[in-house]
């Protein structure tokens, strides 16, 4: 999976489900610095996406970086105000 994801990054093409999908596989496999430089490109890329803030704050998260967790998740939280996900993420911090 990582080499389909990695080969239409190369092409220039990153969709959001490239994003989501390739982020999840590192973070399964325990590549936590790539899962983090995904997380990050992400956000850039689709910073109108509530997944992203989840990702991001999810990653710093299990990094054991707690203030940067929570400053992510309650930046998705200010411009999504009604998602669920980030609010239940925020409380498990």
């Amino acid at each position: 999976a990582i080499q389909y994801y990695r080969k239409a990054q190369a092409t220039g093409y990153m969709s959001l489900t490239i994003y989501e999908e390739l982020y999840s596989v590192y973070m399964y496999l325990g590549l936590n610095n790539e899962a983090l430089d995904v997380a990050s490109e992400g956000l850039k890329a689709y910073p109108d996406e509530p997944s992203m803030y989840e990702n991001l704050g999810e990653c710093y998260f299990k990094r054991g970086w707690i203030s940067e967790a929570k400053e992510i998740i309650k930046e998705g939280i200010k411009k999504f105000p009604e998602d669920t996900r980030l609010k239940a993420l925020l409380k498990k911090i």
